[in-house]
């Protein structure tokens, strides 16, 4: 359990209505201090490799006439991983005494950090040049514009690309599993590429920009709310200790990162379900019985995503993990 590993208790109220054998089981898994740590093995070993490569190919996963290379292993590398994780089980597992789950940890973690290291690296590497470069011609002020705006285009493009391709697989990954039932073999790249990529294209392309620009917007807010009026309010607060700094940098990541979430849902849930990777019935925004929180509610795994998708990655590796990955080599 996850008190035991930080000294807590073994009595634990989470431990309530779980059947011996269920308890055994929990007992042989890693508790929170463990989990944390292999996501972020797994994510520097395997998602950031992955998340960067994905990037690379883009909306291109595959080819018709090209032969698969490295990018791709890596890419199917980190999407293996993700599966192997989600066999182990355990996802409803409580850990920290019930207040969160192992699948928190999971989602949170792994997948989500390598695809926000390869967009914020893709952001530094173009953003400081040009703030160089602003500075120099604009000043102080200058240099802030050129390098948040160069830095912002690069962190969305990034995104935007890494999460178009996951899209791709995820849709490969169920025509595959359809043909392996159907003919007893999965889809050739070239059957890919003609029958079946144009179809989901557009919608991964969509979900890319609905995960990249509130992502980015997002990361923008957070730079800039503590030199809003909120900002002016939370400063003082922290420097006269009321509130430690990390409190007040969380409460202002906080307030920018939870609108942008709950939109990536409200766009990206529509196109799942209308490209068959996730379950419906589909959000409509003009719908009088659905809110946000449905939206919400309708997403498993962004909920966690902190996509953040699946959160960098999306639903459906998580899903074929119960199917066969059938994806040839």
């Amino acid at each position: 359990m996850g008190w035991e590993e930080i000294g807590a208790p073994a009595e634990d109220w989470s431990e309530i209505g779980a059947s011996p054998e269920e308890l055994a089981a929990r007992k042989k898994r890693p508790g929170f201090i463990r989990e944390v740590a292999r996501q972020v093995g797994d994510a520097i070993t395997h998602h950031v490799p992955a998340a960067i490569a994905s990037t690379i190919e883009g909306e291109k996963p595959f080819s018709a006439t090209e032969p698969r290379n490295f990018l791709d292993t890596l890419v199917e590398r980190g999407r293996t991983k993700s599966k192997e994780r989600a066999a182990e089980g355990g996802e409803s597992d409580p850990l920290l005494g019930g207040l969160i789950t192992r699948s928190d940890v999971r989602d949170n973690l792994g997948p989500s950090l390598g695809f926000s290291a390869a967009g914020m690296g893709a952001g530094v590497l173009a953003g400081i040049p040009a703030g160089i470069a602003g500075t120099a011609v604009g000043g102080l002020a200058g240099g802030a514009i050129a390098g948040y705006g160069a830095g912002g285009a690069a962190n969305y493009a990034a995104m935007q690309r890494s999460m178009a391709n996951q899209f791709l697989r995820d849709a490969r990954d169920k025509e595959d599993a359809i043909a392996v039932k159907a003919r007893g073999t999965p889809l050739t790249d070239q059957e890919w590429v003609t029958g079946y990529e144009p179809k989901y294209i557009e919608n991964a392309r969509a979900s890319g920009h609905w995960e990249a620009g509130p992502e980015v917007a997002s990361n923008v807010a957070q730079l800039a709310l503590l030199s809003t009026p909120i900002g002016r309010i939370i400063k003082p607060l922290a420097n006269k200790g009321l509130l430690t700094r990390g409190a007040a940098k969380l409460g202002g990541m906080t307030l920018a990162e939870v609108p942008s979430e709950a939109l990536t849902n409200i766009k990206q849930q529509p196109l799942q379900v209308e490209s068959g990777l996730q379950e419906g019935p589909a959000y409509k925004t003009d719908s009088a019985s659905d809110s946000p929180r449905d939206a919400w509610k309708r997403e498993p795994s962004t909920v966690a995503r902190m996509r953040s998708a699946t959160r960098s990655a999306s639903s459906w590796p998580v899903s074929t993990s119960r199917i066969v990955n059938s994806s040839p080599p």
